[in-house]
């Protein structure tokens, strides 16, 4: 799954394989409570 996110104004990009998303990354990811990127900021492409 590819991840954008951007924070202060810099784009960033993850390649992250789905298992590891599921088990650690989303749920960490959900913690983040920045509203620059409540929304569009995932882009679920495989």
């Amino acid at each position: 799954m590819q991840l954008e996110l951007e924070l202060a104004g810099q784009r960033w990009e993850l390649s992250v394989p789905d298992e590891e998303l599921q088990e650690v990354h989303l749920p960490v990811l959900r913690e983040i409570r920045y509203p620059s990127i409540t929304d569009g900021w995932l882009s679920p492409e495989k």
